[in-house]
């Protein structure tokens, strides 16, 4: 690295650190016009920005930064008000600053768009007078509306215009400001400040492990010496006759007995501080990631100021809880989720002035962004006083748009159907703008929380409020864990989702359908076996319902779903270090990642959105069952081949949930060794899988006798026509594609051809 690039790497650090600063006290000016003391740090950060530029030789983002403060000096003097104007306009400036710092040194805004800029500045300032500006038009503006594109991502790209500067179409969709868009995109910088408080803790704790270096090399000298005269001792041992020997090996007991001793205790002291002072630096080093959400809700009051104006609407936005710690990769990742979360509040929830008037409410809409501990979690909340969610116009939409049966939506609750609007395309909007109408911005949040292993509520009163609350562990590298046995595995339970544990008596299960139910916390919910719905081997004749032992459950809930899940174990509440699972598990979506626990065994960590989604179709199907007083009959059997143990177990369960009997297999050869030996009503098999694919089992099973009236249903994610004449062909009697697979239409299927 040369000198100029080091330069230039602190000159970014510094800059974009007084671009914040000067962001959000401009925010302020515009609300206190005539604070002095706001004024002067605003121009010492335009100040510092021009001297540094210079000093690295970069002139046009000096002689910007330069016209920036010709701007703030007039405001001073009062030759030009701190209007909405001069605000956007500094604003506007301040992104294009900061694009150019973040594209150094091969990219962002060229020299000649720079000097540009300077140049319109002081045009602006030629036409400038001091009387004070009139209250501008609320209307959609293009300065604002390319601020918000850059914020919600629009695509198309053009130069960010001054202030003052109309747009043809006012309703057009916004345009995308350059320098905005780098800021949106690139808002963290790769370093970090890290106060020296916590530098100078964890060097003392490196010392201190360097020091418990020193003590155990030295414990392995002293057994070195200890084995050395162990050694020395049997030799002469040997030389010297029986009586000589007795008595030399009786000095050697007395001597293991008390220095091996002594070095044993010795040894597990230094070994015990050891442990601390790893268990330390592991902790203030993940705690070096650990950053305010400040770093981000300070942002967003110029979102709202944005929004204010584009939208025509009297908004606030009050922060709480700007102290409280987060891991900065979650803070990367959720910024863009909040975002849409305010903008859908501003824009969907808080009404229009004059149907808050209508409403009694006050003018001023109010958007709240608040983050408080809770447990041992971190929950950020954004609530606003708007009309709420209507849950019969959510249905309606969901149904419209396809997103949900009406067998789905008319087995919600009104408080289940808010949680439709996280689903991809969901939008409310009759037309798209540039803040809202394009279906995506609720889904990004669900995305993200799943991503960053959080949970997320919502809660809405019609005419009165809308809360969604997002919860996530404090560090994203570890969390707190609920051990469990399952199967003979050690296996865990992010806490996050987990609300209780329990002990029951097998009376206490009750049945519904088929499905298990207990009742916990004034709650009925289903039971499931955590060994079956992961694959996992059960215990030879474990039928623990049917005997006098007690049931361990461990419920757990996402949104407004509790399940119980049964387990062989529940050993302890711990904190884990959350490792990738890595490519071996990239087709196994029930595992988040593993860790390695006390003991040094690893563990998998459980993708609880996974595990849920899996088994509420497994549940819906089970109830669903016919009662018991109907008319006995042998059940129909089911041969399921394919060679993902997730589509195996899935399809397995809902399978037996509707009353079917269920074999399996992984591939091809498999299953016609397993046919060959038993009796099936119907095979369902994949297409893809390793040996012998489905077409050619599906041609195997109908050349035999044995087989070739037993039909045969593919599920397959091979969609194209070409493929489904294969499956045809080669005698499949129904094909199903995994993208638009649902339970009801594999069972649908599964009825038609052999009954129910």
């Amino acid at each position: 690295m040369t000198d100029q690039d080091r330069y230039l790497g602190i000159f970014k650090d510094e800059a974009r650190e007084h671009l914040e600063t000067l962001r959000a006290r401009l925010l302020d000016l515009e609300n206190n016009p005539g604070d002095p003391e706001i004024l002067k740090v605003i121009m010492r950060s335009a100040h510092t920005i021009k001297g540094s530029a210079r000093m690295v030789g970069l002139s046009s983002i000096g002689e910007l930064a330069h016209r920036m403060e010709d701007v703030l000096k007039a405001v001073e003097g009062g030759r030009t008000p701190a209007s909405t104007e001069t605000i956007s306009l500094l604003l506007n400036s301040a992104d294009v600053i900061e694009a150019a710092v973040l594209g150094l040194p091969d990219s962002g805004p060229s020299d000649e768009e720079l000097r540009a800029r300077a140049a319109e500045i002081s045009a602006f300032l030629s036409a400038s007078k001091p009387a004070p500006a009139e209250p501008r038009s609320a209307g959609p503006e293009s300065t604002l509306e390319a601020e918000l594109s850059s914020l919600f991502g629009a695509q198309e790209q053009a130069k960010p215009p001054l202030s003052g500067q109309d747009s043809a179409q006012p309703q057009a969709e916004p345009r995308t400001d350059r320098a905005s868009r780098a800021t949106a995109a690139e808002y963290s910088p790769d370093t970090m400040r890290v106060k020296v408080p916590k530098l100078d803790n964890l060097s003392n704790l490196a010392g201190e492990l360097v020091i418990m270096k020193s003590k155990i090399e030295n414990n392995i000298h002293r057994l070195e010496r200890i084995l050395d005269q162990v050694s020395e001792t049997v030799a002469r041992s040997l030389d010297a006759g029986p009586e000589r020997a007795m008595k030399k090996i009786g000095e050697l007991e007395r001597f293991l007995a008390e220095d091996c001793n002594d070095f044993l205790e010795q040894f597990r002291n230094d070994f015990g501080f050891l442990d601390i002072y790893a268990e330390d630096v592991l902790s203030e080093t993940l705690n070096l990631r650990l950053l305010p959400v400040s770093t981000i809700f300070d942002r967003y009051h110029r979102l709202v100021r944005d929004l204010k104006q584009v939208l025509g609407k009297d908004l606030v936005l009050e922060i709480s809880g700007r102290d409280i710690m987060l891991d900065r990769q979650i803070l990367e990742e959720i910024n863009p989720a909040l975002m849409h979360l305010i903008q859908n509040a501003a824009d969907h929830g808080i009404e229009p002035p004059e149907e808050r008037a209508a409403a009694g409410k006050p003018s001023k809409g109010r958007i709240e962004l608040n983050a408080f501990q809770r447990g041992g979690n971190v929950v950020i909340e954004v609530m606003d006083d708007g009309r709420g969610i209507d849950p019969a116009k959510v249905r309606k939409m969901a149904l419209k748009k396809g997103l949900a049966t009406e067998d789905e939506i008319g087995g919600l609750s009104d408080r289940e159907c808010l949680f439709l609007v996280f689903r991809q395309g969901f939008t409310t909007a009759e037309k798209v703008t540039g803040t809202s109408g394009r279906g995506v911005g609720m889904s990004v949040v669900w995305e993200k929380v799943q991503r960053l292993k959080g949970s997320a509520s919502i809660d809405s009163s019609p005419g009165s409020h809308t809360r969604i609350q997002l919860v996530f562990p404090p560090a994203f590298y570890k969390m707190k864990a609920l051990l469990v046995e399952a199967g003979r595995q050690i296996v865990c339970l992010p806490a996050t989702f987990l609300t209780s544990v329990a002990r029951l008596n097998p009376a206490d299960v009750t049945r519904e359908g088929r499905t298990p139910m207990v009742s916990l916390q004034g709650k009925i919910v289903p039971m499931v076996d955590l060994r079956s719905v992961l694959g996992l081997p059960h215990r030879e004749a474990d039928s623990s319902e049917n005997r006098s032992e007690p049931i361990k459950v461990v419920l757990a809930r996402i949104e407004d779903d509790s399940i119980a899940f049964k387990v062989d174990q529940i050993h302890r509440l711990e904190e884990v270090i959350v490792k990738s699972a890595g490519r071996y598990f990239s087709g196994a979506p029930l595992f988040a990642g593993v860790t390695i626990l006390r003991q040094g065994d690893p563990s998998i960590i459980i993708n609880m959105y996974s595990l849920f989604e899996k088994i509420r179709e497994r549940v819906e199907t089970s109830v669903e069952i016919a009662p018991a007083e109907a008319q006995p009959r042998a059940a129909r059997r089911v041969l399921v081949v394919d060679d993902s143990i997730t589509t195996r177990t899935m399809e397995k369960s809902i399978l037996e949930g509707a009353g079917y009997e269920v074999g399996t297999a992984r591939d091809g050869n498999e299953a016609l060794a397993i046919a060959a030996g038993a009796e099936f009503d119907i095979v369902i098999t994949d297409i893809e899988m390793p040996g012998m694919n489905g077409f050619e089992l599906t041609k195997r099973l109908k050349a035999t006798g044995k087989y070739s009236d037993v039909p045969v249903i593919v599920v397959t994610s091979l969609a194209r026509d070409e493929d489904k004449r294969k499956g045809i062909e080669a005698g499949a009697d129904a094909y199903i594609v995994k993208g638009a697979f649902q339970q009801k239409t594999l069972l649908d299927a599964v009825k038609r051809l052999v009954g129910g």
